[in-house]
């Protein structure tokens, strides 16, 4: 868990730089998407047997920190660099 949480946290963070930027909702709901996934691994660790379950299911919620992060740090960032005038 100390993975996804190093993960959570340098995401989130860029993610929460992001909605200053252009669509201000993409870095907010990624930001906000973020914490949900490291809640539901605490929630997981907790809840859950020690196991081969527990395991599968942190190892997702941790794979999907940075993917979830990607997509929307892409949307910040196609949208960022279409709206900006060339010159």
């Amino acid at each position: 868990m100390f993975i996804g949480g190093v993960l959570a946290v340098l995401c989130g963070g860029l993610l929460f730089a992001m909605q200053w930027l252009r669509p201000a909702w993409a870095g907010l709901a990624g930001f906000l998407s973020v914490i949900a996934l490291y809640a539901a691994m605490v929630v997981i660790r907790i809840g859950v047997r020690p196991g081969r379950r527990r395991l599968g299911i942190l190892a997702v919620l941790t794979i999907l920190i940075p993917i979830v992060f990607f997509v929307f740090g892409g949307i910040v960032t196609a949208a960022e660099w279409s709206l900006t005038p060339r010159g």
